[in-house]
């Protein structure tokens, strides 16, 4: 969970009980990526941007994928701890985009528009796989 002052808030999920310790929290691993906060998504963040520009996340093996309040889908290296991190950015919805999430595979990414009400599928090419099967 995240707060409006944007710290990061860790919690034992059958217990409900918030994990205060840093280092229990540092040596967590998990699964999936979806925190817009964090030392490992820094980067994320235009050096000279405010917080609440930068809506979703989502992170899988090597790559973050954000959606932002132009529309715009980001893709970075995962994890990015500098702000301002070098990415590609991905352009289809009309304005501000709510959530970003890779399928299982990471072949393909659904991001999902607000106010244009739109779903998009988008289709994930590595340089090392460019083939054109699907």
């Amino acid at each position: 969970a995240s707060t409006a002052g944007y710290h990061a808030l860790v919690f034992h999920a059958p217990i409900g009980e918030e994990v205060k310790n840093h280092e229990e929290i540092e040596k967590i691993v998990w699964d999936s990526w979806t925190s817009t906060i964090g030392d490992d998504v820094s980067g994320i963040w235009p050096k000279d941007v405010k917080k609440d520009h930068i809506n979703c996340a989502h992170a899988l093996s090597s790559t973050i994928v954000t959606g932002d309040d132009h529309g715009a889908v980001n893709l970075f290296k995962f994890p990015c701890p500098e702000p301002g991190t070098e990415h590609k950015s991905y352009y289809g919805h009309s304005d501000n985009v709510t959530n970003v999430r890779f399928l299982a595979n990471e072949r393909y990414l659904v991001s999902l528009g607000g106010d244009d009400c739109c779903i998009f599928v988008w289709k994930c090419i590595s340089k090392t796989n460019t083939d054109d099967d699907d």
